[in-house]
């Protein structure tokens, strides 16, 4: 499931669709974003024989890792992307500011599921 939502983040990203940011909404990239993060960490909890916190926070997760001894470096800018879980599904973005730099969030996902290939397997 992790693998659909990073797969639908490169759809959106698509150059072959015009005025992409009109056909797919920073709060809909979000909240992907966020899902494929969430599932991977979790993903990858689980791969470790642990149990997963129900929770969309990411932060949580992380430290969930953390504990097991894992390492987690480079992961805390994904906490950046919990908003989109929940608030950003019902409510529009407060602000500019809140705006994804949809390119570099994708290649910080990749970058996760990188971080665990055997866990996943190849990424297409």
């Amino acid at each position: 499931m992790a693998l659909a939502d990073l797969n639908a983040l490169r759809g959106m990203l698509n150059p072959a669709l015009p005025a992409r940011e009109d056909v797919f909404s920073h709060e809909s990239f979000g909240f992907h974003a966020q899902q494929a993060a969430e599932k991977c960490l979790k993903a990858w909890i689980a791969s470790l024989g642990k149990r997963y916190p129900r929770t969309h926070d990411l932060m949580s997760l992380i430290e969930e890792l953390l504990d097991v001894g894992e390492d987690t470096s480079g992961l805390d800018t994904l906490v950046d992307l919990n908003p989109f879980a929940v608030e950003y599904r019902s409510e529009p973005l407060d602000s500019d500011d809140d705006v994804l730099d949809r390119c570099a969030a994708l290649v910080e996902i990749q970058a996760l599921f990188d971080r665990i290939p055997n866990l996943i397997g190849p990424l297409e």
